[in-house]
């Protein structure tokens, strides 16, 4: 019993000092421009004039020092950046404690403070890259970009680098990109892989092919003002009212088969009827539907220039305005009716595309939608189906 517990007690004093000599060698260093190199635990702050380094209590501002080691491996280095301050609306000059991201010919180096985001230099010189917001105007951006094409262009297309939004993978990608052009054994610290999208945009017209009912509250005017006449059900027995689709797809992350789909349609509904009261004739009556749909698109070539593809997916409609005829002898009168009708449901749609060249296609297909849930209490405009034909423009976009 003695011995257990001796082997017990040099078990446990091992243990303790293991984890005191691992916390002891797993220290944040800084190494000062003197060359003198400190050990501690490394917390950083930001200003906007000059950043600085507080170790074990002591606070030491950027420019005495050259870099900081965490003990987590990432680097961070001190450099003098100007930059445009978006609260004084004035450009300050200051050290500023970077982030090492790509170490080359070209770093790159994130800034965890405010201002900037990101700061692209070499041996010689530092210039700040800032992520700029899809509001802020070409004219804004440019200085940026030129920034990145005099640190770049000599392996970079330019059009590219103008072309590129100024996030954090492309910068990465970039960098790495020139990095790898001017030396070929440069291994780089994080790697961003360049994607191809291919987007496809399309244009339909087709008809409906279904049948419809809809009942409908008939009024007329009497004495400048209109009133109810009767309740009636309007049945359309051939129903071939028009619609207009617009249509966006793109690939699944690489995929050259597997798409995402989005639509908006316009669909108009007109019932031929016959109605009959002392007052008047109800000849027509029109409506017209939008319809937004979002799917998984399939598609596979099929010939040499023939492709075709099915798409499977949800939409939501809503009826939002309609119209009727009236007619009294030789003199029409109209009305606009607000209809709040809306609903969601499934939609099966097929196309047969026929290359014209390399970017634009023309293609016939059918969709058949099928409603699930509506704010009718009965179940008018169930399912129906729509031939239509039209174009889709290709557009391949190469970025990271």
């Amino acid at each position: 019993m003695i011995m257990i517990n001796k082997i017990i007690s040099i078990l446990f004093y091992a243990v303790l000092a293991s984890t005191f000599v691992t916390k002891s060698y797993a220290q944040d260093s800084m190494t000062l421009k003197s060359g003198e190199v400190l050990l501690g635990s490394v917390s950083f702050q930001y200003s906007d004039t000059s950043d600085a380094v507080n170790l074990d209590k002591r606070k030491y501002l950027a420019d005495e020092i050259s870099m900081v080691t965490m003990a987590s491996g990432e680097v961070y280095y001190t450099k003098s950046i100007i930059y445009y301050s978006k609260d004084r609306f004035i450009e300050i000059e200051k050290a500023a404690i970077l982030k090492e991201r790509l170490k080359g010919a070209v770093n790159l180096y994130v800034y965890e403070g405010k201002h900037f985001n990101f700061v692209i230099g070499n041996n010689d010189r530092a210039k700040v890259i800032q992520e700029l917001p899809k509001a802020v105007s070409t004219t804004d951006v440019q200085p940026y970009r030129v920034e990145l094409i005099n640190f770049l262009g000599k392996c970079i297309d330019r059009q590219q680098i103008f072309s590129s939004k100024l996030n954090v993978n492309n910068l990465t990608g970039l960098v790495n990109e020139y990095n790898s052009c001017v030396d070929e054994g440069y291994e780089p610290l994080i790697r961003v892989e360049k994607r191809t999208k291919i987007l496809y945009a399309a244009i339909s017209i087709g008809r409906n092919t279904g049948r419809t009912s809809y009942e409908s509250t008939v009024t007329a005017r009497r004495k400048s003002r209109r009133v109810v006449i009767d309740e009636v059900e309007l049945v359309e027995k051939k129903n071939y009212g028009g619609e207009i689709e617009v249509n966006l797809s793109g690939n699944i992350r690489e995929s050259k088969k597997l798409f995402w789909s989005t639509s908006l349609s316009v669909r108009v509904y007109s019932f031929n009827i016959d109605f009959n009261d002392t007052d008047l004739i109800l000849t027509k009556k029109n409506y017209f539907e939008l319809d937004g749909g979002l799917g998984l698109t399939y598609k596979k070539k099929i010939a040499n220039r023939f492709y075709g593809d099915g798409t499977f997916g949800g939409y939501a409609w809503i009826v939002p305005s309609a119209s009727a005829s009236y007619q009294r002898g030789s003199v029409s009168d109209y009305k606009s009716i607000f209809r709040n009708e809306f609903g969601a449901g499934l939609f099966l749609s097929t196309k047969a595309s026929f290359l014209i060249n390399e970017n634009t296609a023309f293609f016939v297909g059918a969709k058949r939608t099928f409603r699930e849930r509506t704010s009718l209490e009965d179940e008018r405009f169930q399912g129906r189906l729509v031939v239509a034909f039209g174009f889709t423009k290709k557009i391949v976009r190469t970025g990271y």
